[in-house]
């Protein structure tokens, strides 16, 4: 038999060699499916409940300037893999900001939502160590104390994987996390590999969502939620959507408002 040869030339070939009966190859490279913000997005709302759901962005993004500057600036860092969580109390905006990020990434990124479902199944692929991706690409995690034991998993792999041709950045969304206790600390445990996932981490100490402590801040959310609320009634109806009272209308009011509990702009 004449000899033959192969060239692995060129970007994730692959080649293959077998003889003898009954060999079984199976040949593919691991990919990572994400839900894009446009898919997540719905249009107006149509039930006053949904006013309050971040996919509707009844609501305009009012005092987070700091918090997307700063996930802008965590995009644009030298590391080519970098991890980190956002914190903040359920209706403090979380997944309304990361929606934000993901609809102002630069035009070379790539980004999404991942999902449970799709994350074990990632985990459960083949040639995992090969996976690359092939654009600068932003994963959010949602509720990702959920997720904690697949994402130690993965990001035990990401700590072996070779330096990327391109920026890797992973978002983790969750109420509360503590760098040294419960599921964020289990993320990456005391070992040596566990210290090598920690080094992905930038940074490595959970960034809690700003408070909206301003009251004009908090004022312009319950008007444009109310201004939402106020579409959603039909022409004819009797039931009239309450006004704002303006600063030093009513002095009971603004003192309510002053309150911890609208640290939050949709506190549940």
């Amino acid at each position: 038999m004449a000899s033959q040869s192969a060239s692995p030339a060129g970007h994730h070939n692959i080649i293959v060699q077998a003889a003898g009966n009954g060999i079984q190859v199976q040949v593919g490279l691991p990919w990572l499916e994400l839900i894009p913000a446009k898919v997540r997005l719905r249009g107006a709302p149509r039930l006053d409940i949904e006013i309050l759901d971040p996919v509707f962005q009844a609501v305009p993004l009012v005092g987070r300037q700091s918090d997307l500057q700063f996930l802008l600036g965590w995009l644009a860092a030298d590391s080519k893999i970098a991890i980190t969580a956002l914190t903040g109390a359920g209706g403090s905006g979380k997944t309304r900001l990361a929606l934000e990020l993901l609809q102002n990434l630069p035009a070379d990124w790539q980004g999404g939502f991942l999902t449970s479902q799709e994350a074990k199944r990632f985990l459960d692929a083949k040639n995992l160590a090969s996976w690359s991706w092939r654009k600068p690409t932003l994963v959010v995690v949602d509720y990702a104390a959920l997720l904690a034991e697949t994402l130690a998993d993965w990001f035990r792999e990401l700590a072996n994987h070779p330096a990327p041709e391109n920026p890797l950045r992973i978002l983790l969304l969750e109420r509360y996390a503590e760098k040294d206790n419960g599921w964020y600390r289990d993320l990456a445990d005391a070992s040596w590999q566990g210290r090598r996932v920690r080094e992905l981490f930038s940074p490595l100490e959970p960034t809690r969502i700003a408070p909206l402590t301003q009251l004009e801040q908090r004022r312009s959310v319950l008007e444009a939620g109310l201004a939402a609320a106020a579409k959603l009634k039909p022409p004819a109806s009797t039931s009239a959507v309450p006004q704002v009272l303006g600063p030093g209308e009513d002095t009971w009011f603004d003192q309510r408002l002053g309150h911890d509990q609208w640290n939050d702009p949709l506190p549940c």
